[in-house]
C-alpha cells in the first residue's frame, strides 16, 4: 500500500498520532523529505522507534510556516527491503516519493518508483524542464499519487489525495482502524452503506458499528481501541 503524506507551508504539522498510524500499517521503510536553507533535506530509517522520535523531534524544531514536508511510510511490493529502497529520493533540487504499483519494469532490485523516477522522469525533466515532465507523470501515473518537494518548499501532488486540517494523506492508513474501515470500498464502507446487501443497508448504526467490530476480529484486532496500541 505506502503511504504519502503531503504538508504544505502554512498548515500546521499532522498529529504524531496519525504519522504513528502510518508507521504502524506500512513498516517497511520510512522517510521525511523537507525544505531548508534553500534546499530539500531527508531522512530515511527503516525503524519504526527512529522515525517515530525522528518526526517528534522535527515538529518543535521546524516552522510549518516557512516549512513544508512530504512523509512516507512503505509496503514493500517491488525491490527488497532496505533503506535504499525506502522513498524519498532525491535528484534535481527535488526529492520524490510515490503511494501504488506503476506499469513500470522494475530496474534490478530497485523499486518501480525509483525506475520511474531516475529513468522516466529525471531525463525528460533535465531536457526539457517542467511542462514536459508534468506529461511524462500524468501519462505514467494511472491510480498512484506522486509527491515531489523543491527546496523553495514548492509541493507538486499528483493522484487524488484525502484531505484532513490542512494535510494531504495518499490514503486512509493514517487514521485509526475503525475509521479506515469506514472509508476503504474494499472493507465495505459500511458506515455509508455501499457494498453491503439491502438488509444490512437497512440496519441501523449501532448494527453497522458492530459489522466494523466483527471484520477487527476477523482481521486479529481487538475492539477496544487501547487494543491497538
Amino acid at each position: 500500500m505506502c503511504i504519502v503524506v503531503v504538508s504544505p507551508k502554512g498548515q500546521e504539522w499532522p498529529s504524531v498520532e496519525n504519522i504513528q498510524n502510518c508507521v504502524d500499517s506500512n513498516p517497511d521503510g520510512f522517510a521525511v523529505a523537507w525544505n531548508e536553507d534553500g534546499e530539500v533535506k531527508n531522512y530515511k530509517t527503516m525503524g519504526y522507534k527512529a522515525i517515530m522520535k525522528f518526526y517528534k523531534n522535527f515538529i518543535k524544531t521546524h516552522d510549518p510556516m516557512e516549512t513544508a514536508m512530504v512523509f512516507h511510510a512503505r509496503i514493500a511490493t517491488h525491490g527488497s527491503k532496505k533503506m535504499s529502497n525506502c522513498h524519498c529520493w532525491i535528484s534535481d533540487g527535488m526529492a520524490f516519493a510515490h503511494n501504488g504499483i506503476l506499469s513500470v519494469a522494475n530496474r534490478g532490485d530497485m523499486t518501480d518508483s525509483e525506475t520511474f523516477f531516475e529513468d522516466i522522469f529525471l531525463p525528460i525533466y533535465r531536457a526539457c524542464g517542467w511542462e514536459a515532465a508534468d506529461k511524462a507523470v500524468k501519462a505514467c501515473i494511472g491510480s498512484s499519487k506522486f509527491a515531489f518537494i523543491e527546496g523553495d518548499g514548492t509541493v507538486r501532488g499528483y493522484g487524488s489525495y484525502n484531505q484532513s486540517e490542512g494535510n494531504y494523506y495518499s490514503n486512509y492508513s493514517w487514521q485509526s482502524y475503525k475509521s479506515m474501515y469506514k472509508n476503504w470500498s474494499g472493507y465495505g464502507n459500511a458506515g455509508t452503506g455501499r457494498y453491503l446487501t439491502a438488509s444490512q443497508q437497512s440496519k441501523t448504526k449501532s448494527s453497522d458499528d458492530n459489522l466494523i467490530d466483527d471484520w477487527l476480529k476477523a482481521h486479529g484486532y481487538g475492539v477496544d481501541e487501547a487494543d491497538w496500541d
